[in-house]
């Protein structure tokens, strides 16, 4: 089980399909009616439709298929969080702004890589891992952000938001003076962009 089920949250675990694949399954079947098919509905679309936009990329836990309005099927991706490598792999950063740079071209701000915290902390959840292979690959589109449709102005600010996620890759695994922007961390930020992210709790 990789995420418990509660009154209010989604259950995530991984399960095996008829062809003997593991896959995540994400589903809100155990929540109450009304949460299930309104709320949770709406999280499980919303999730779908940002993995329909990122397929193809192999840097993405890919959409395996939608078998119900609250439930999810995704690709099971073996592999160690990046915040608790021990030996992370020579190409980590470059990774990182490249994975960041090709889901935002797909118009899709992840919103949580690295989860709710500033440049130096991980969260509850990071969000990425990286494989046996070396390869760094995203998952858990929950908290995405679309550049289409109505997303009141938040879709460039999550953007900076992810930005945060190359930060705090290179506050713990270095270089420290690689002089890139996502040096600065939080004070790279836009102005606008570091206030919304207060107000929302996201740093």
């Amino acid at each position: 089980m990789l995420q418990a089920p509660g009154r209010q949250r989604a259950h995530v675990r991984v399960v095996r399909d008829d062809d003997d694949r593991l896959l995540v399954c994400k589903d809100f079947w155990h929540t109450a009616g009304w949460y299930r098919r309104s709320v949770g509905s709406w999280l499980i679309g919303r999730e779908t439709r940002a993995l329909q936009q990122l397929r193809g990329l192999d840097c993405v836990a890919s959409l395996v298929r939608r078998p119900s309005a609250d439930c999810l099927l995704t690709q099971w991706v073996e592999g160690t969080s990046v915040a608790t490598l021990a030996a992370p792999p020579a190409d980590l950063i470059s990774q990182a702004r490249a994975l960041v740079a090709r889901i935002h071209e797909r118009g899709v701000a992840h919103g949580d890589l690295g989860h709710d915290s500033g440049e130096d902390w991980w969260g509850r959840d990071c969000n990425a891992l990286v494989t046996p292979g070396g390869r760094l690959v995203a998952y858990d589109f929950a908290g995405a952000v679309l550049r289409r449709g109505l997303h009141l102005g938040f879709y460039p600010v999550m953007c900076d938001h992810d930005s945060l996620f190359v930060s705090k890759l290179l506050r713990r695994y270095g270089p420290h003076d690689s002089g890139l922007p996502e040096a600065l961390g939080v004070n790279g930020l836009p102005p606008r962009s570091r206030r919304w992210l207060q107000r929302l709790r996201k740093l």
